[in-house]
């Protein structure tokens, strides 16, 4: 049907204004990516214990910004360092530093 839509030059009518895997600004994915950032233009090496990187989002339930890490990490937006086998430290890349 929404092809049908598109072919017959009609506006479709199913429209997404959040497409899938887009950072929403406001959101815990797109603090993240701020804060990342930052971090890179500030400090030398860019790498944040992932504890600090809570408290720079100020923000002390990890579980929403766990989720976005994982997706900017799969997407190549930040990288991860894993320190005896636990504790994790994160550094924004240059195709994250793009966006």
């Amino acid at each position: 049907m929404q092809a049908r839509a598109q072919e017959a030059g009609k506006p479709s009518r199913y429209f997404n204004p959040k497409p899938l895997g887009s950072v929403q600004p406001g959101s815990k994915t797109a603090l993240a990516l701020r804060v990342l950032r930052e971090q890179a233009r500030n400090d030398t090496g860019g790498w944040v214990v992932y504890g600090d990187l809570l408290a720079l989002m100020g923000r002390s339930d990890g579980r929403s910004i766990h989720w976005a890490l994982d997706l900017l990490t799969r997407r190549g937006h930040i990288e991860v360092r894993v320190h005896h086998g636990r504790r994790f430290s994160y550094r924004i890349t240059p195709e994250g530093m793009g966006d």
